[in-house]
């Protein structure tokens, strides 16, 4: 896979995988981030986590990695 930049939303519904939903995270963090992921990945449950904090996350740059992923 590629990187890219933009914005990638892994949701689910009433027949969410979430095995198949943490495969596709992963390819995307891979892509985007690479092995810069210590520094770079930002982890927020959705359960648990406001879009006001999602995007403060995505705003904020970081010090360490070229890219973030969220």
């Amino acid at each position: 896979m590629k990187a890219a930049v933009g914005v990638y939303a892994v949701v689910g519904g009433k027949a969410f995988d979430s095995f198949l939903a943490e495969q596709a995270v992963e390819k995307i963090v891979a892509a985007a981030v690479g092995d810069e992921r210590a520094d770079a990945l930002e982890v927020l449950r959705g359960d648990e986590t406001g879009w006001g904090r999602v995007i403060e996350a995505a705003r904020t740059g970081s010090l360490f990695a070229a890219r973030r992923s969220v």
